[in-house]
């Protein structure tokens, strides 16, 4: 049987009589690879925004890469270009004519001949003969006519009447951004730019502003002046570039025309065709817009024609920011006397209330919102928020 000191040791609870309070554990410094990857991320997007030769600002930009304001064909007031047309009863080579000679009042006694002016300019009348007609009116014609034939002993006192049966036509062919391509055909009287881009239906909603026009061998259109400001004249040419060669009969010439400055300027009178031509109106082309970045519907979009398009556009177009921090943006476009492209780098916040920032877009631009260590720290912030109320929703 135990003891009565046994059992006391026993029953007795064990007391700890340490009173020190107990130690807090030590906060384990950052580990350096956590420090060096924050360095690392910072120093990057820091970095990325240094100059370099081909890196610009809005306001540094040269300029030949500004971009140029867009001109919109289907806004032109082309009836500037309109000819005065000659009379409607003045004969030319290639009509067709129908000549009535009655030598007394009675109407049987009257003769019918239908006839066609040739490339001379006459007109071969049975009984009377050929005589000059080309360039006449049609009472001037008649005059001509009854003159001959009392001359030549054929009638006394004729009676003479022409009238237009059939004007020639030119058939011209119209190509490229117009709404009805193909052949048409025009009075030869009335063959100008024109009446042409008009029977072909008018402008397409593609269409650019330049036009190019190309007569055959025997003749070519010739511009009002021989310096003509709007139009160069020559074999191979540029668009809208004056010269001082003058197309002539045998040449065989190629005009091109700048719609805008024709307009303009009023001078676009003189444009004639010949029969045989051929117009090929400029078809825009467009390369699409590319937005990336920080952008809720990033890809590529049609340029549209005819219209501005600036960066606070792109970013529309795109669904806006999807980073409520995005402020930095890098217009990335191509050059032509490098081949390394251009970086213009933008201020969305400037672009709002600055016209200069908010730059101008041309086909081919690649508008990209940027990553800064604001926008990662927000996106940080708000994944952690996320996290949180995800958790505690997960708890309840």
């Amino acid at each position: 049987m135990p003891s009565r000191n046994e059992l006391l040791r026993y029953q007795l609870p064990q007391w700890n009589c340490d009173m020190r309070p107990p130690q807090t554990p030590r906060m384990k410094p950052p580990q350096p690879t956590v420090v060096m990857f924050c360095v690392l991320l910072f120093g990057t997007i820091g970095y990325s925004g240094c100059s370099s030769p081909n890196h610009f600002s809005a306001r540094t930009l040269p300029p030949q890469l500004v971009a140029k304001k867009a001109e919109n064909a289907q806004t032109l007031d082309l009836s500037k270009l309109a000819t005065q047309y000659p009379s409607n009863e003045l004969i030319g080579t290639g009509d067709v004519v129908e000549v009535t000679i009655a030598a007394g009042l009675g109407a049987t006694e009257a003769v019918i001949f239908p006839t066609r002016i040739g490339e001379d300019g006459t007109a071969n009348i049975p009984v009377v003969g050929p005589v000059e007609l080309a360039g006449m009116e049609l009472s001037d014609a008649e005059g001509a006519i009854a003159s001959v034939a009392v001359s030549r002993g054929l009638y006394r006192q004729p009676h003479v009447t022409v009238t237009m049966k059939r004007r020639r036509l030119n058939r011209i062919t119209v190509l490229g951004a117009v709404n009805k391509p193909g052949v048409v055909e025009l009075p030869r009287d009335a063959s100008d730019l024109l009446a042409a881009i008009v029977a072909a239906g008018n402008l397409s909603p593609t269409a650019g502003t330049h036009v190019e026009i190309r007569n055959p061998e025997k003749g070519a259109p010739s511009p009002t002046r021989n310096s003509d400001p709007i139009a160069r004249v020559s074999g191979q040419t540029e668009m809208g570039k004056p010269n001082d060669i003058n197309a002539g009969v045998g040449a065989k010439k190629t005009l091109q025309i700048d719609l805008v400055s024709a307009v303009k300027e009023g001078r676009g009178t003189e444009y004639r065709l010949e029969d045989g031509a051929v117009i090929n109106v400029e078809r825009h082309d467009y390369q699409p817009l590319q937005v990336i970045g920080l952008v809720t519907k990033p890809g590529k979009f049609d340029f549209p024609v005819g219209k501005d398009i600036h960066v606070l556009d792109a970013i529309a177009i795109a669904g806006g920011v999807s980073s409520k921090a995005a402020n930095k943006i890098y217009v990335i476009r191509q050059r032509t006397d490098s081949s390394d492209p251009a970086v213009v780098t933008v201020s969305m916040q400037k672009a709002k209330s600055n016209g200069q920032e908010n730059l101008l877009l041309q086909p081919g631009d690649v508008v990209s919102v940027e990553q800064t260590a604001a926008t990662v720290m927000l996106d940080t912030i708000t994944q952690v928020i996320r996290f949180t109320i995800g958790g505690s929703a997960a708890i309840f």
